[in-house]
């Protein structure tokens, strides 16, 4: 290792290293295949709110994987400050929020129970208990989407590592 840190190593060396590094990475952090079916389930839900109003800044977050700031817009509707919602604004965003559950239901289905939770206090008009709910949901799609993110990473660093390994052996191959 200290010829591949002095820049005096063979590309064998490298490419052994590469390899090493890779494995300590996938040891360190596994893949999480289901991390993908989690994306994809978001990436419905976000076509599906991006038809209201009421959801579209929750929707575009989705669809960028900016998933901190989805989570944020969702979790607005917890707080009390702003414009309150019409009762038939807030019987859209519940009708918004059980769509949302249904899509995820199966790739994500902790997120999908508190949004119909959300919806189902919400159509009850429990305003009080549809904030908690609100709440507990947004923390939920944020910690999917952290799922989400730290899949792409792991992804992205293995594959830079690969192609490292790839092009020492090709450059040591001519």
């Amino acid at each position: 290792m200290a010829a591949l840190d002095e820049g005096r190593a063979t590309p064998e060396e490298a490419v052994a290293a590469l390899s090493e590094a890779e494995r300590a990475l996938a040891s360190k952090m596994p893949q999480d295949p289901g991390a993908a079916t989690v994306q994809a389930g978001l990436d419905r839900a976000a076509e599906g709110m991006a038809d209201s109003e009421l959801t579209r800044d929750v929707a575009e977050a989705l669809a960028q994987g900016n998933y901190l700031a989805a989570a944020e817009a969702l979790a607005a509707y917890a707080g009390t400050e702003g414009e309150p919602l019409t009762r038939e604004e807030e019987l859209e965003l519940a009708r918004e929020l059980a769509e949302a559950a249904e899509t995820l239901a199966e790739s994500d289905p902790d997120l999908a129970e508190q949004l119909a939770e959300a919806a189902e206090a919400i159509e009850r008009g429990d305003m009080v208990q549809a904030r908690t709910e609100i709440q507990e949901a947004a923390q939920q799609m944020a910690a999917s989407g952290q799922r989400v993110q730290r899949q792409e990473t792991v992804e992205g660093t293995l594959a830079e590592l690969q192609e490292g390994r790839e092009q020492i052996a090709q450059a040591s191959a001519t």
